[in-house]
């Protein structure tokens, strides 16, 4: 089931590179390879998400703790910001996930707050964090 699911993804994120729009309007998602061997490891995107774009990632288990995460999100937002001419980027996290609460700190991303409420289908402790223009050195 969860191959099934995974191609259906991969159809809709790649039918959007048939005429590319900004992350306003359909997400914008690469994938993350090693310098070097260049295997496929991940993937880092921007999505739109209510009235932001957001960032969002994943490394394979057997590749996190490498930094590979931070560095992806770090360039994908510079990328954004560039390309996209986007004001700023959140990053929307379950407050469990101390790993991905890390990334976005690692790279500057700003936490603006804590709520209660549904993510990924169940209702949890959710951060949001922002990126906006001078908020990396």
């Amino acid at each position: 089931m969860a191959t099934v699911q995974a191609r259906g993804v991969l159809r809709y994120l790649i039918a959007h590179y048939d005429n590319p729009v900004a992350p306003r309007q359909a997400p914008f998602v690469l994938g993350v390879c090693l310098h070097e061997g260049g295997d496929l490891v991940g993937h880092v995107g921007l999505s739109p998400a209510a009235d932001a774009v957001e960032i969002g990632y994943a490394i394979a288990d057997a590749y996190q703790g490498r930094g590979i995460a931070s560095s992806a999100v770090a360039a994908m937002t510079e990328l954004g910001l560039r390309t996209f001419a986007l004001d700023a980027v959140v990053g929307i996290v379950a407050t469990g996930n101390a790993a991905s609460c890390r990334v976005l700190e690692k790279v500057r991303f700003a936490l603006v707050g804590e709520a209660t409420r549904p993510m990924h289908g169940v209702t949890q402790s959710v951060r949001t964090y922002r990126w906006t223009h001078g908020s990396r050195t």
